[in-house]
């Protein structure tokens, strides 16, 4: 009897890889107004123009900050977000605990309603996973906002873990990364794919010893990673690379 092959496990980028981030702000507007209105009070509208203007600027600020620790990073930025979305409203700003946990809950609710998923993609999974491929994320989001989108596109339950520097306290700025989620999943670097639309998470995800992916709509090249225009692609590709 030949031996059995162990098929690769494959690690996907959310943003620009399974959700287009070009259709992600409009719907995080009109859903974070329906929740802060509803559970803080104020007209939805305003509520959406807060965000429009106080989240890119929070961002920035913690983007320049430093790394401290993941979960210190994210609880702070979620407290300095609900802080600035209520200064710009000219309205108190609920008590530190409090102020973390409505973001969460703001945060839970949102993704878990926002629909950007590229076509072919949701098939594409759920065709990995049934032809018996182990699947998990490999983002720079947070796990609890993965979990979001990938339950608004009825597939969370085929993957795994959903990395997410948190799951690993590890920027996703390195082969650092890849070595991290690697060694958490339990996984051989070698009999992995990793697939990201950014040619330097591909260059790091090379360099922590995987096969990496590159998702090019315009077909561009990134070392020696292999190269798809789309997510429908994959499957076809990881099925060739698990039996080579």
């Amino acid at each position: 009897m030949a031996p059995t092959t162990q098929k690769p496990t494959v690690f996907l980028d959310d943003g620009d890889v399974m959700n287009d981030n070009a259709l992600r702000p409009h719907q995080w507007q009109l859903h974070v107004g329906a929740f802060m209105s509803e559970r803080l009070g104020g007209v939805a509208a305003a509520w959406e123009e807060a965000n429009k203007i106080a989240f890119p600027r929070v961002l920035d600020h913690h983007s320049k900050g430093g790394w401290k620790g993941y979960g210190i990073y994210w609880e702070n930025y979620l407290r300095d977000w609900l802080e600035a979305l209520c200064k710009h409203l000219k309205m108190s700003v609920p008590a530190n605990a409090a102020a973390l946990a409505i973001a969460k809950d703001a945060s839970a609710y949102v993704t878990r309603r926002v629909h950007a998923a590229f076509p072919g993609v949701i098939d594409s999974i759920r065709e990995l996973h049934a032809g018996g491929f182990r699947l998990h994320t490999a983002s720079a989001e947070h796990s609890s906002d993965l979990a979001g989108y990938l339950e608004a596109m009825d597939v969370r339950q085929l993957f795994g873990r959903l990395y997410g520097p948190d799951l690993v306290e590890t920027a996703k700025g390195g082969p650092e990364y890849y070595r991290s989620i690697f060694a958490d999943a339990g996984v051989d670097p070698g009999s992995s794919v990793v697939v990201d639309d950014s040619p330097r998470a591909i260059g790091w995800a090379t360099e922590a010893g995987t096969t990496s992916v590159l998702v090019a709509p315009t077909g561009a090249k990134a070392g020696k990673a292999h190269v798809i225009r789309r997510v429908a692609e994959l499957p076809s590709l990881v099925d060739r690379l698990g039996d080579s």
